[in-house]
């Protein structure tokens, strides 16, 4: 689901449509429900992308690039696997590990769901945001 670069999405089709559907955008409770777990290919630094906490919260794990804040949220073995999108075969050896593991799915999947909870914590959020800003400020 989503976008990325067309080149890159290309090559994920015609190196994984046997194993993933490529919808587009689409509403998370459209989406999440109908996956086994969720792979975020990506290739930039972003800090902390809300993709990999709300698939924990559906429960699935995540097959997540070793970039930016991705690899901060995903304990491999645990709740997820990372891969290096600069190895060949990084993503494919992933995926073709929880397609043959249907018992380490469900270990991820449970372990999944219990890690999305310090990011769902809405309240905790602000509490530490307010802390950093009356730190910051001197007004604590």
């Amino acid at each position: 689901a989503g976008e990325g670069r067309p080149e890159y999405v290309e090559y994920l089709r015609e190196n994984y449509s046997n194993v993933a559907k490529f919808c587009g955008h689409i509403k998370p409770f459209d989406f999440y429900p109908n996956i086994s777990a969720l792979i975020v290919p990506s290739l930039s630094e972003e800090a902390l992308g809300m993709v990999v906490p709300e698939a924990f919260a559906f429960g699935l794990p995540v097959i997540g690039s070793l970039r930016g804040g991705i690899p901060e949220m995903i304990n491999h073995n645990v709740n997820g696997l990372l891969f290096d999108p600069d190895v060949d075969g990084s993503l494919e050896d992933c995926v073709s590990k929880l397609i043959n593991d249907s018992q380490l799915l469900l270990n991820l999947g449970e372990a999944a769901r219990k890690a999305a909870n310090p990011y769902l914590d809405t309240e905790a959020w602000a509490k530490k945001y307010i802390k950093i800003f009356s730190e910051i400020s001197g007004h604590e």
